[in-house]
């Protein structure tokens, strides 16, 4: 999966939005264990400080709290 821009995040449906949120905690995972995400599509955020993919998650949490969906953190 890639990551949508962060003005899409609000018309997402359902499925991509969830999918999104995994797609973060996946990447987050991969830059804790081995610094780098290990994937061609979103090895390019690393070209970007670390604070824009923390404000993106951020977005996306927000955005599914406003749906009224759970989330386990």
């Amino acid at each position: 999966m890639r990551l949508w821009h962060k003005d899409l995040i609000s018309v997402l449906p359902k499925q991509q939005l969830l999918g999104q949120w995994r797609e973060c905690c996946l990447i987050a995972k991969n830059i804790v264990t081995k610094g780098t995400p290990n994937h061609l599509l979103v090895n390019k955020i690393m070209d970007y400080p670390i604070n824009h993919f923390v404000y993106y998650g951020r977005l996306i949490e927000s955005e599914m709290t406003k749906r009224g969906y759970k989330i386990n953190s």
